[in-house]
């Protein structure tokens, strides 16, 4: 299998627009992506995150654990804007999300790539169409989309599954080409939601090793996970959330400390 990327990869070159000013006092702009004292209250009374600082910087690889329920998805869906904190700001790539125009998040999402645990693959078409789908639909020639995608897959090894459909692949077969959807738009981050929630151990380390690597060659990654011996395993960075407050955050982690 083949690694290369073009030097670009990764790059989030996609963006004419300017970093929106950073308020007075806010602690964001340290890192590719800062929460700074996010709170997030939904209107039923639940309080899904506390007073959240969190600083990731370019190139790192962060687990997001914890029990269901204590504010990993919640992260996830504010950094890809489903979500908009009750108080505090979120900044990614230099961007304050919160303060953003409605017309420029499909822009933020290209450069945050999203893999999630069920896939979401479009059933109706091949491997190669799903990946190339979110290009097509932001208005990149057939050109630019078939050159982008043939990238994309042969870096999750693909490349000879490209004309297959989802119901023809295995679980991590479907997975990897998840993966390379989320990165035909060169992302600079790429946040994972139980990536290997519905697949076997041994596929499981497959796509951890692919994720390891992509983040090797320069993209953010940001996993929300259960899985203790995957953690156990890699000793990254981790954060670990507790009823909506982050109640440890450690380099080289352990899933429990």
């Amino acid at each position: 299998m083949s690694w290369a990327l073009p030097p670009a990869y990764g790059s989030g070159e996609d963006t004419n627009e300017q970093p929106a000013a950073l308020p007075s006092g806010a602690q964001g702009g340290l890192g590719l992506i800062t929460l700074d004292d996010v709170s997030k209250r939904y209107p039923n009374g639940t309080e899904a995150l506390r007073d959240v600082d969190l600083d990731i910087g370019d190139g790192d690889f962060v687990f997001l654990v914890g029990s269901s329920g204590a504010g990993k998805s919640t992260i996830i869906r504010l950094l890809i804007r489903e979500e908009l904190p009750t108080t505090g700001h979120v900044f990614v790539d230099g961007q304050d999300i919160v303060r953003m125009r409605r017309s420029q998040v499909p822009r933020l999402r290209r450069r945050v790539g999203v893999v999630f645990q069920d896939f979401k693959l479009l059933p109706r078409r091949t491997v190669a169409e799903n990946v190339a789908f979110a290009l097509l639909v932001t208005g990149h020639s057939d050109e630019e989309a078939r050159e982008e995608t043939d990238r994309a897959l042969t870096l999750v090894g693909l490349a000879p599954r490209r004309d297959h459909f989802p119901d023809q692949l295995s679980g991590g077969e479907q997975q990897r080409t998840a993966i390379a959807r989320a990165l035909v738009s060169r992302p600079k981050i790429l946040i994972a939601d139980e990536p290997t929630g519905n697949l076997d151990p041994v596929t499981s380390w497959e796509i951890i090793k692919l994720l390891v690597r992509v983040n090797e060659l320069g993209t953010t990654m940001v996993m929300a996970t259960h899985n203790a011996e995957i953690v156990n395993a890699l000793r990254r960075r981790v954060v670990h959330l507790d009823h909506g407050t982050v109640v440890r955050d450690e380099r080289q982690g352990l899933y429990a400390a």
